[in-house]
């Protein structure tokens, strides 16, 4: 049988929010410089913001949605792991 493992922090934090009927939503910002735009991206989970830290040119946004998703999706899991219900806090902006 084939490992159904997700393999990039989008897919694991979709298959994560999905098994526990967890509601999140995407958010591309731009911030024009100059003559060029950059684009950083966030995902928002349970009500915090989970920000890329950096931006980048509009063809790179998806590792912005990688960098967002790693951040949320390492913070549900210690939340889930930890016995006191630790709620750490997003990168917001």
């Amino acid at each position: 049988m084939a490992d159904q493992t997700p393999d990039s922090w989008s897919q694991k934090l979709m298959h994560y929010c999905r098994m526990n009927d967890i509601e999140f939503r995407w958010q591309d910002y731009s911030d024009p410089r100059g003559i060029r735009t950059a684009w950083t991206s966030s995902v928002f989970v349970r009500g915090e913001e989970y920000r890329c830290k950096l931006y980048r040119e509009y063809e790179f946004i998806g590792q912005c949605r990688e960098e967002a998703a790693e951040l949320a999706y390492k913070e549900l899991v210690a939340q889930q792991q930890s016995p006191n219900g630790y709620r750490g806090r997003g990168m917001s902006g």
